[in-house]
């Protein structure tokens, strides 16, 4: 059975597991092995996990049967809530558990009275999932801003109102 539920300490290690299966599942064709290496080394350890989850970001964890198999972090960047990362086990894409995670955080937000988010995405992704634009992510707007790397010299950048 599949429960979500907000993140807790002891769940670091199982989260970085899940980012480096998804990772590689996510950017293989467009990085390299060693360039997604290097990225789950330096965002995806236990240390920047833990600190990550603070009161400017929070975490929801996706656990089947105990085992996290996936997770959702968002946060407050230059005033506007961000949608940092919704990563899951490849093995469990296409079953509702993404929804589900963004549907608790949407709860969260609601609560804290922000209606809006964002999130920004590599185009290839985007395309690889379909998942933010089957969710009407971009009926607000969609535009193309600066990546954070050589590779990432666009992202998309969708705005969601609920």
């Amino acid at each position: 059975m599949i429960r979500i539920r907000l993140f807790e300490r002891k769940d670091a290690s199982q989260l970085v597991e899940v980012a480096r299966k998804a990772c590689y599942y996510t950017y293989k064709e467009i990085l390299t092995e060693q360039e997604i290496k290097n990225f789950i080394e330096r965002n995806y350890n236990e240390k920047n996990l833990l600190e990550g989850n603070n009161a400017n970001n929070s975490f929801w964890v996706a656990e089947d049967n105990g085992k996290i198999i996936g997770y959702l972090q968002i946060g407050i960047k230059e005033e506007e809530m961000r949608l940092w990362r919704l990563y899951l086990d490849p093995s469990y894409i296409g079953k509702g558990i993404g929804s589900m995670l963004l549907s608790e955080a949407e709860k969260f937000m609601i609560k804290k009275g922000i209606r809006r988010y964002a999130l920004e995405i590599h185009p290839k992704i985007e395309a690889k999932f379909n998942f933010y634009p089957k969710k009407s992510f971009y009926k607000i707007l969609k535009e193309e801003v600066e990546g954070n790397s050589d590779k990432n010299k666009k992202v998309m950048r969708g705005y969601y109102d609920f």
